[in-house]
């Protein structure tokens, strides 16, 4: 099961997240299952916010980055937090956080 904590694609995901809504957090913690990140890249190519361009594709580079392992998190706020900086970053440049930052964000612990 995908969810998208902001609730859809992000359309400028180069302005930052949408708000992250606690769906996400609430299914996780209702089911007991654990949380995997999976994050999105480059999907505001292939449809345009401003409507003047409209549906037109602007680009086909897309790419989706999953997150070994998956994890439960204590709180909305925790998982929050975790999702802005893993996702929100890869969202909006294609690249990972540096290693030692992505590690404690995944497992909740410091090098």
């Amino acid at each position: 099961l995908l969810v998208l904590p902001e609730g859809q694609l992000n359309p400028t995901p180069e302005k930052g997240l949408q708000p992250i809504l606690p769906g996400a957090y609430a299914l996780s913690k209702s089911s007991c299952r654990p949380i995997q990140m999976v994050a999105l890249y480059g999907c505001h190519q292939l449809w345009h916010a401003d409507e003047s361009i409209g549906m037109t594709v602007v680009g086909r580079d897309v790419s989706v980055r999953g997150y070994p392992p998956g994890r439960e998190y204590s709180s909305p706020g925790e998982f929050k937090d975790a999702f802005s900086a893993i996702v929100g970053t890869y969202g909006s440049t294609g690249q990972d956080l540096p290693e030692e930052d992505l590690k404690f964000w995944l497992d909740d612990t410091e090098n």
